[in-house]
């Protein structure tokens, strides 16, 4: 979004459509008519897009791992909304991931082949992928990036101590379907258009 401002030729005008455009992404809406009746699906944190789906779903029983001492806060606003949810401590996440029909992971920012997530998440991918629990990932709205944008924040998350890290990169390849705005997509194979243009400002 911030690339769009910076090269449109009428910034003001194009920071008022970011903003309209974020306010009404839909991805959370989408993915709530996409996952399946009665499921259990792990979460990791708070994943504020995912959030707004299981919030839609009654029927859907949400064990969400605590990345980040996030997921005890979550899993207490939705009981309080009369959403099944459980708390999982970081320990339990493999064994969550076991329990559940589905992982649902979320983008920060989303590259060619990788996408930034809250640490956790690669290893429960992985550990998806070994059981073979479907592992979705859900990306809204601004947070598909160029590829020069992309490479520039991947050196920037580059750490001399990653497991010190609240975000990591995940390989998209331990990913099975992505979730954005205009509907679900296979991750394997599929061209993903980036939210906005390459700005070199940005790299």
């Amino acid at each position: 979004m911030c690339a769009r401002v910076l090269c449109g030729e009428e910034p003001r005008a194009e920071a008022w459509r970011c903003v309209t455009e974020l306010e009404q992404d839909v991805t959370g809406e989408q993915l709530a008519g996409e996952l399946p009746e009665a499921a259990t699906v792990a979460v990791l944190g708070w994943p504020e897009v995912a959030v707004t789906a299981l919030a839609r779903r009654a029927d859907v029983t949400s064990l969400v791992v605590d990345a980040g001492a996030d997921g005890a806060g979550l899993a207490y606003r939705l009981q309080g909304i009369d959403i099944d949810a459980v708390e999982v401590a970081e320990a339990g996440m493999a064994a969550a991931v076991r329990a559940a029909d589905l992982v649902v992971l979320e983008a920060a920012a989303l590259g060619p082949d990788a996408f930034v997530a809250v640490s956790g998440s690669y290893a429960a991918a992985a550990v998806a992928g070994h059981v073979r629990v479907p592992v979705w990932l859900v990306a809204g709205v601004g947070r598909a990036l160029a590829p020069g944008l992309w490479s520039g924040m991947t050196r920037r998350l580059e750490r001399e101590e990653p497991w010190r890290a609240v975000d990591e990169i995940v390989p998209l390849d331990l990913v099975d379907i992505v979730v954005r705005p205009n509907g679900s997509m296979p991750a394997a194979g599929i061209g993903r258009p980036p939210d906005g243009p390459d700005a070199p400002e940005l790299r």
